[in-house]
């Protein structure tokens, strides 16, 4: 969704963290939606990571989703924490959308 509302809704995403979370989206549907926004400068600012289920991407050796986001996403220089229940799986928990959001990457959590 990111992806689709970039360059007519996507708002300033400069000082928030961003969730990335990903459901049926072929490895290069996926890299071609982080290329795109990268490159456009969404990314710009963002304050920290979070990525939640990446359901439905089959690998393409050499890469996988996991592989392909460190690709994309070390070089904001921002914490990123991965692996949160949040998403289309069973276990998928509730976060809400612009509420004041702390991340402690080392501690592997995400506070609202």
């Amino acid at each position: 969704m990111v992806a689709t509302a970039a360059g007519w809704a996507l708002p300033s995403l400069r000082g928030a963290i961003l969730l990335i979370e990903s459901a049926g989206l072929g490895i290069g549907q996926f890299d071609r939606a982080l290329t795109m926004l990268t490159r456009a400068g969404h990314f710009d600012g963002v304050a920290g990571i979070v990525i939640g289920h990446i359901t439905g991407t089959p690998a393409n050796p050499p890469l996988d989703a996991i592989e392909l986001l460190r690709q994309h996403l070390s070089s904001f220089g921002v914490p990123v924490l991965g692996g949160l229940p949040i998403g289309h799986d069973a276990d998928a928990r509730s976060v809400l959308i612009g509420a004041q959001t702390e991340i402690d990457a080392t501690a592997g959590l995400l506070m609202q």
